[in-house]
């Protein structure tokens, strides 16, 4: 299994070579390492519907830019539903 460690020698090569090349880097670890048994799933891997709409916004945000508000209300009111469906509720 890949730990905390690898992980970050991992994202910290990644973030040298893209800046390198002049590239953007959007850091999406960081926020869902601060509080990971809300956003990482028990299965350690994957994220939680509260992390995958933590990553959402935070990419939706960086796209959009200082200036652009945050995804309006019905794009979070279509996540809410299929988040319901996948539930089955």
């Amino acid at each position: 299994p890949r730990r905390n460690e690898d992980i970050d020698a991992y994202n910290a090569a990644a973030v040298e070579l893209m800046r390198r090349l002049g590239v953007e880097v959007n850091d999406l670890n960081s926020p869902v390492r601060e509080d990971a048994r809300r956003y990482i799933s028990a299965d350690m891997v994957h994220l939680t519907a509260d992390g995958a709409a933590l990553c959402a916004r935070l990419v939706a945000d960086r796209i959009a830019g200082p200036d652009e508000p945050s995804p309006p209300e019905r794009w979070r009111t279509g996540r809410e539903r299929c988040v319901r469906e996948q539930a089955g509720t």
